[in-house]
């Protein structure tokens, strides 16, 4: 078939924009952005279409990520005119038999996007992506590479979002000692004023007030109940209900970890050798 060529140019395209884009989106992570907005701006710039004025802010702002968003713009300038040159000569090589030829060659290009579609997708590629391009920024550059997606835990249910503050918002108005947010298992990282400034690593004395956006860190399902919860009695009782939910997780997990082995104990003690109080150091034979 005299399309195939043309197919695999097109495959290939394909490809290289998938590596590219994850490639970028993996230092993006490195530079603090959150994996699914670091995909998102990658793939934006890769396909020169755009995102939104809060996300670009946080693209210019950092000089390792304009690089990166300038260097996919280019490469995604280069892969829309390979992609159309692949196209065309899709075209004009099924001009002999076009209705056939053109259905098999649809077949194959479909058949092989998806293939590439369910690759990409593969968690031990993305893994060994990650990999790769943490120890080439150690290598190569100077860049100080952080997995922030690992250390907050990210992928395991907790998540970091940032929101602003009406004067119907439950949080606004009171300082953290008032607000009791650790007592939900919730974490506020930094407040940014409505005048510019910011607040890093608030002390319980600080104050949230109408127009600030708040950067906090927690699980995802709370965090998101706390983003639209409002003032007045229900917000309180949200906010019970969830240091109740905390409370016993938390007293689930010092259950479970004193039942599990420590420092080469079994998990059950003999009956010539009771077990020690936490509080008293380990004795060994």
């Amino acid at each position: 078939m005299g399309a195939i060529y043309p197919i695999m140019s097109l495959l290939l395209v394909v490809l290289f924009g998938l590596i590219i884009t994850r490639i970028a989106a993996a230092i993006l992570v490195f530079t603090g952005v959150s994996k699914d907005l670091a995909r998102f701006q990658a793939r934006s710039a890769f396909t020169n279409c755009g995102f939104t004025s809060v996300e670009s802010e946080q693209v210019i702002n950092h000089p390792v990520r304009r690089r990166v968003i300038l260097g996919l713009m280019l490469c995604g300038n280069a892969g829309i005119v390979s992609t159309m040159a692949s196209v065309l000569s899709i075209v004009n090589r099924t001009a002999e038999n076009p209705v056939i030829e053109f259905v098999y060659a649809l077949f194959i290009v479909a058949l092989g996007l998806l293939l590439l579609w369910l690759v990409s997708r593969s968690p031990m590629i993305d893994s060994a992506i990650m990999t790769a391009t943490g120890w080439a920024l150690k290598r190569f550059t100077k860049l100080d590479v952080v997995d922030y997606q690992g250390l907050l835990r990210l992928s395991e249910g907790y998540t970091v979002i940032e929101f602003g503050i009406t004067p119907e918002h439950w949080l606004c108005g009171k300082n953290l000692i008032e607000l009791r947010l650790g007592d939900e298992g919730i974490q506020v990282l930094g407040i940014h004023r409505a005048s510019g400034d910011f607040v890093g690593a608030p002390t319980g004395a600080t104050y949230i007030r109408r127009g600030d956006r708040v950067l906090i860190y927690g699980r995802s399902a709370q965090i998101e109940e706390l983003e639209h919860r409002d003032k007045g009695q229900t917000g309180d009782q949200s906010h019970e209900k969830w240091c109740e939910e905390h409370t016993r997780k938390v007293q689930q997990e010092l259950a479970k970890s004193r039942r599990s082995p420590r420092n080469g104990e079994t998990s059950a003690p003999s009956a010539a050798a009771p077990e020690k109080p936490d509080t008293a150091p380990a004795t060994t034979a």
